[in-house]
């Protein structure tokens, strides 16, 4: 490992799907004296294959050039390192102003190459009630309506589902994000103990310099009010019996079986409106010229245009 950047040996992940409070569990970790947490990394992994395949380091160089989330966390990237090294370095960023001795990152997907780079890694998984998560999605373009609103959710769930048996107890803690916004102090206890360390009182100090408030019980099972019956049905319908596998309850409302064509309907609709979504966010140009740019693969001018998008993107970042 080059000397410039000590090699991270047990670092911490904190995984699960997307709109399921990891953000504010980020910031609450953040904000203690010794832990240094990232945001999003999954851009460390994603091209790595199962079987321990590594990419091309100047292909992967190129392509973390034009990703929003890795330039917004504006890591050096030096030159010297290979891969694996690399991947070392921009965990050790996180805490270098600070000096922090625990070091973590958040990553949504591909979490279970991690420890192909990591074989020490130790895991946090944070769930939340899927009918929170669904409509959430949507508000963020990422579903049309809840049934697709889902597919983040169930696919971390599912790589969750297989890659825990891989690890032994030791490596990982299950956290409920329902439990964190509704005994907080006895949560984020548990969390800090498996990281090591001992809870603080300064782990709420990110509401100083953020703009999320303290964790409140009322942020918890908000679908109960905010969702239609036809919308609790949809979702409760889909996942079956996999809700209760996950530790929540149905409602009180009837399953529905949904026919062929209903389905599709469902799935042209979140077609239209994940486009219309992106069209609305950066504007019919900027949509254009990112297609036409990647097709031509003309590097200058993708690279223009995915500076203007990042200018765009970054006005939604809530910090």
């Amino acid at each position: 490992m080059n000397n410039s950047y000590p090699s991270v040996d047990k670092p911490f992940f904190l995984v699960g799907s997307p709109r399921s409070g990891t953000s504010l569990f980020r910031l609450m970790l953040s904000s203690h004296p010794k832990i240094a947490w990232s945001s999003e990394f999954a851009y460390s992994v994603r091209f790595v294959q199962d079987d321990g395949t590594f990419p091309d380091l100047e292909t992967y160089k190129q392509w973390l050039e034009n990703n929003f989330i890795f330039r917004r966390q504006q890591y050096t990237v030096d030159p010297s390192l290979n891969y694996t090294e690399l991947l070392n370095s921009f965990l050790w960023q996180i805490s270098e102003e600070g000096n922090k001795e625990i070091i973590g990152a958040t990553v949504h997907e591909f979490f279970n190459r991690l420890q192909l780079i990591w074989p020490n890694a130790h895991f946090i998984h944070l769930l939340r009630d899927p009918r929170d998560v669904s409509p959430s999605c949507i508000n963020m373009g990422w579903g049309g309506n809840v049934w697709t609103g889902l597919d983040q959710w169930l696919k971390a769930e599912s790589l969750w589902d297989k890659f825990q048996p891989s690890l032994t107890p030791d490596k990982y803690i299950e956290v409920k994000y329902e439990d964190l916004v509704t005994n907080s102090v006895e949560t984020l206890s548990r969390v800090c103990q498996f990281l090591g360390t001992e809870f603080d009182e300064k782990m709420f100090d990110y509401t100083k310099t953020t703009t999320y408030g303290m964790p409140d019980g009322k942020l918890a099972n908000q679908w109960r009010k905010k969702l239609s019956e036809r919308e609790i049905q949809l979702i409760e319908s889909r996942l079956g019996s996999y809700l209760v596998d996950k530790g929540y309850e149905f409602s009180r409302l009837p399953l529905i079986q949904l026919s062929a064509w209903e389905k599709r309907q469902l799935l042209i609709q979140d077609w239209i409106y994940k486009k219309q979504f992106f069209i609305n966010r950066y504007g019919l140009g900027l949509v254009v010229s990112k297609s036409l740019s990647e097709k031509l693969n003309i590097k200058p001018w993708q690279k223009r245009v995915y500076e203007e998008m990042q200018k765009v993107a970054d006005k939604y970042v809530k910090n």
